[in-house]
């Protein structure tokens, strides 16, 4: 045995699906637009990957900073309602996402809110600091959003491992 922890294709398409979900779910509860949520099968195996399609022009009537804080929320939503799925027990299996494109986007939309703020940065070393004060703050915010919203992440999780793709308009009706 190599510790490799071994689960069922309906598991791992609902683990993607609470990943996608908490995307989608954190989305409409911040007014960020999208257009649909999805998760993709492949070969004949279960779903490997999901996608939230959001418009490139999304909120453009919103200040860049405050665009950038949701953005940023948003893409911790996922990984977090992900990681609380394992820790419910939903699947005893750990680690399945990566995260790292969720992780990226955040590190992204936090420079950019810092820079949109117009927050002088007096040395290269300080905006580390900045980053991760940021994030922890914004972390924090992504884990209350989906700690109150977890029951209906886990409702649209459903509808969208079943459906495959839900448009937000689908997702909404799930949130009602």
């Amino acid at each position: 045995m190599n510790g490799t922890i071994q689960i069922s294709a309906r598991e791992r398409d609902l683990i993607v699906a609470i990943h996608e979900a908490g995307h989608a779910v954190a989305c409409v509860r911040l007014g960020v637009p999208f257009s649909h949520v999805a998760i993709a099968r492949e070969g004949g195996g279960g779903v490997e990957t999901g996608a939230l399609c959001r418009p490139k022009c999304a909120q453009e009537h919103e200040p860049y900073a405050q665009r950038c804080r949701a953005q940023a929320i948003v893409a911790f939503a996922g990984p977090i309602a992900e990681a609380r799925a394992l820790r419910d027990g939903i699947t005893a299996a750990v680690g399945l996402s990566s995260g790292r494109k969720d992780e990226r986007d955040t590190r992204y939309f936090v420079r950019e809110m810092i820079e949109a703020r117009g927050e002088a940065v007096a040395d290269v070393d300080e905006l580390p600091r900045l980053l991760v004060e940021e994030l922890a703050a914004l972390h924090g915010e992504a884990e209350a959003l989906v700690e109150a919203e977890f029951a209906l992440i886990e409702r649209v999780a459903r509808s969208l491992a079943e459906a495959g793709r839900l448009t937000r308009d689908e997702v909404m009706g799930v949130l009602g």
